[in-house]
């Protein structure tokens, strides 16, 4: 008898584990915190206040392109990682913004040709 107890307690345990890591990640705030999360460890790895005191002043889209690519080619695996996590999670939030706002509106009808 104890031991079906404590395979009881064994198989519950796993299955409340997984139930609260579905209910985290799959919760809205969890990429929202994972961004933040990146975009503070890529300021503790670079100092954007000198990066962007280098940016060039003017709007010329050729010096823009430049500085950024030698910035992104020039820095280090960790810092590019983490900022394309952080660009990647943006760019997820961002979707799931407009999607709650049902600003993708898809028309539930089916096209049939005549």
């Amino acid at each position: 008898m104890e031991q079906i107890n404590k395979i009881k307690e064994r198989v519950m345990w796993r299955v409340h584990f997984i139930y609260r890591a579905r209910k985290i990640l799959n919760s809205p705030l969890f990429p929202l915190a994972f961004l933040l999360v990146s975009v503070g460890a890529l300021s503790v790895l670079v100092s954007l206040q000198h990066v962007f005191a280098n940016v060039p002043k003017d709007f010329d889209f050729v010096r823009q392109y430049q500085f950024w690519f030698s910035a992104l080619t020039n820095t280090e695996v960790t810092v590019k990682a983490t900022l394309f996590v952080a660009m990647f999670l943006l760019v997820i939030e961002v979707r799931n913004i407009f999607v709650s706002l049902n600003v993708f509106k898809h028309s539930q009808q089916r096209l049939s040709i005549s």
